[in-house]
């Protein structure tokens, strides 16, 4: 099994571009090898905060005004992953890709290229069954610890369901795991 990092966006606002916090957990090995929480300030004026977004994750204005950036500090090192080559894996990761190449653009920074997987997807094809795919849901049915909506927490659970997806489908590589469940990886 290869090294991915999985990852876990949370935005304050309705645009793509109001990333508050980055969760990134390094698998290396089928093993959780390190994963970190990051608070970042999004830069965008109190009154376009979503009420509903900060319902959901608890992030505030106030709880990250005097964090980073994104092109401070999540931005090099996600570049950084990028350019070691890891395979990046979001549970929905339309999202999580949608809000790193948004904030990447909007501070006029080139975005590497980036190898990604769905783990949602790859969670479908191996258990079809399933009455859910949702994060909260696959965490509770495979005994995945998480507490949902912490972008850390959430980057472990994505990377713990994608190497449970991935032992289900079989494989001795990603690639190999992605022939036999018909998906393959995209390109950001």
């Amino acid at each position: 099994m290869g090294t991915f990092v999985a990852i876990d966006f949370e935005t304050a606002g309705h645009s793509r571009a109001s990333a508050c916090a980055l969760g990134i957990a390094v698998f290396e090995a089928g093993r959780l090898a390190a994963h970190t929480k990051i608070l970042i300030n999004p830069g965008i004026d109190e009154s376009q905060w979503s009420p509903y977004a900060m319902a959901v994750h608890g992030i505030s204005a106030a709880a990250v005004r005097r964090e980073p950036t994104f092109d401070a500090v999540a931005g090099p090192l996600l570049a950084d992953h990028a350019e070691q080559g890891r395979l990046f894996v979001a549970h929905n990761a339309a999202f999580d890709l949608a809000v790193l190449r948004a904030e990447f653009a909007r501070y006029g920074l080139t975005c590497p290229p980036i190898s990604y997987l769905c783990s949602m997807k790859v969670a479908r094809a191996a258990w079809p069954q399933s009455p859910s795919v949702a994060l909260d849901a696959l965490a509770e049915i495979l005994g995945i610890p998480l507490r949902h909506h912490d972008p850390g927490s959430d980057a472990v659970a994505a990377g713990g369901v994608l190497l449970r997806a991935w032992s289900a489908i079989g494989g001795d590589t990603i690639d190999e795991c992605l022939e036999r469940s018909g998906l393959r990886t995209g390109e950001a």
